[in-house]
């Protein structure tokens, strides 16, 4: 059935991978945190869903609920934000991706708690601002969009899709979408 969640019990691992593009070897690897899962998953979902991003320097990896790390190409972690486990509709699990924007990453979180979209300096990992959201969970990834008046960061939601500016204030938004 497509409502089927598990929450496990086990130690898990959360790991980033290096992996040559043209061998399929793993050159390096680093676990960002290890740990029993708080929170169950769908079935079909893991609990690392969101695709990391890279700025030619640093890779991003965001798993939902616990944290946004940076590493250097050498593996190392440079510096990472813990995020609080919160729950997904029907346990199903995080997965939107973050966004990196000219040394940004964008970050939306919608869940059952407390949704939010936040921004991070992409070299400190200083959050820069975050807004909260009246949105249910919600697995969609924000989209930048670079127009002939401004750049938008572009929102979906369950309930509305909303655009902010790159300091977090709300552009426009409408309603009748899902």
């Amino acid at each position: 059935g497509g409502a089927v969640t598990t929450t496990s019990t086990a130690e898990h691992r959360w790991v980033v991978y290096d992996v040559a593009l043209a061998t399929g070897r793993i050159r390096w690897q680093r676990e960002v945190r290890r740990a029993s899962p708080q929170l169950p998953k769908h079935q079909k979902n893991s609990y690392a869903s969101e695709t990391p991003v890279t700025d030619g320097t640093r890779v991003y990896a965001l798993f939902g609920g616990v944290g946004l790390f940076a590493l250097n190409f050498e593996g190392q972690v440079l510096w990472s934000k813990e995020f609080a486990d919160v729950k997904f509709r029907n346990g199903w699990g995080s997965g939107a991706s973050p966004v990196l924007h000219r040394g940004r990453l964008y970050v939306v979180s919608d869940n059952d708690a407390q949704s939010f979209v936040a921004a991070f300096d992409a070299e400190t990992g200083r959050e820069l601002w975050k807004v909260n959201r009246q949105e249910g969970t919600n697995w969609s990834t924000p989209f930048v969009w670079e127009n002939d008046q401004r750049t938008e960061l572009i929102t979906t939601g369950s309930d509305k899709v909303r655009s902010y500016d790159l300091n977090g204030t709300l552009l426009w938004e409408f309603a009748g979408m899902s």
